[in-house]
């Protein structure tokens, strides 16, 4: 899935479909593959024997004849090593963001808009101007889109702000929302940023 990580509830749906529990691997087109799992036995990954594996400051990096670089590189991705073989990652080390002296994850931001049962999928990004803000692109479940037409789009982004004013500091709340029918992806099921920011270019 290389458009991103298989959800836990995505593997459990293959498992009671096909009757077998999918095998992932990680990696990139500039590492190679890297290591696997099979989340019905353990969230841990599994690295591949040729791989080396370690931490740069809470950043996993690797190491592997796939790579084409003979020193460690990084995956983007904090994580923590279990033992030699194994680790579990956590968020993207690239979607750290600092708002006014405080450090913020856009993936717990999002993964706390996905919780509200307004939100069937999103993606936060960072707006430039005169001064740094994050912005939303969401989804709507079918309640949520009956809540937007009732009420608007106003009424709908301060519902969300209180929501996320339950895990997050008033400066580190989202700015901007904008509503789409879907997210814009490529053709490798991967956000665009050019065409994500496209959408607060009347902000």
């Amino acid at each position: 899935s290389s458009g991103g990580l298989l959800t836990k509830e995505i593997a459990e749906n293959a498992l009671s479909i096909f009757g077998t529990s999918p095998i992932e691997v990680l990696g990139s087109t500039e590492t190679g593959g890297v290591a696997w799992r099979i989340q019905k036995n353990t969230d841990a990954w599994t690295r591949f024997p040729q791989v080396q594996i370690k931490l740069d400051e809470g950043n996993l990096t690797i190491k592997s004849p796939y790579s084409g670089f003979k020193d460690f590189i990084a995956m983007g991705d904090r994580a923590e090593i279990i033992d030699p073989d194994h680790f579990l990652l956590k968020e993207r080390s690239d979607r750290i963001i600092k708002l006014e002296e405080k450090r913020i994850s856009l993936d717990d931001i999002e993964n706390k808009l996905r919780e509200n049962e307004l939100v069937e999928t999103c993606h936060a990004t960072t707006l430039k101007g005169k001064r740094q803000q994050i912005g939303i692109v969401a989804v709507l479940t079918p309640a949520g889109q009956n809540f937007l037409q009732k009420n608007g789009k106003t009424a709908l982004n301060l519902f969300l702000r209180k929501h996320l004013l339950l895990y997050f500091e008033p400066i580190t709340i989202p700015r901007k929302w904008r509503y789409v029918a879907q997210l814009p992806l490529n053709s490798q099921g991967k956000f665009t940023l050019s065409e994500i920011q496209k959408l607060f270019n009347d902000a």
